[in-house]
């Protein structure tokens, strides 16, 4: 039963443990990079913020940006 269970778990194919590996590469990759976009979206939406604070004061806020 347990070698049963080993084989339909992948084995030791040598083919599946290269398929594997290499999905686990791409997924650590587009990890990292969700994480950039991440930092990215937080960086682009403080001077939306400042903005959005402001209202209609938009003079103040573009004064506000220019000295941060």
């Amino acid at each position: 039963m347990s070698k049963a269970i080993y084989g339909h778990l992948g084995g030791s194919d040598v083919l599946l443990a290269t398929e594997v590996g290499r999905l686990r590469r791409r997924v650590a990759e587009l990890e990292e990079q969700v994480a950039a976009y991440e930092a990215e979206l937080v960086a682009l939406r403080e001077p939306v913020e400042i903005v959005a604070l402001h209202g209609a004061g938009l003079d103040v806020a573009l004064r506000e940006l220019a000295l941060s």
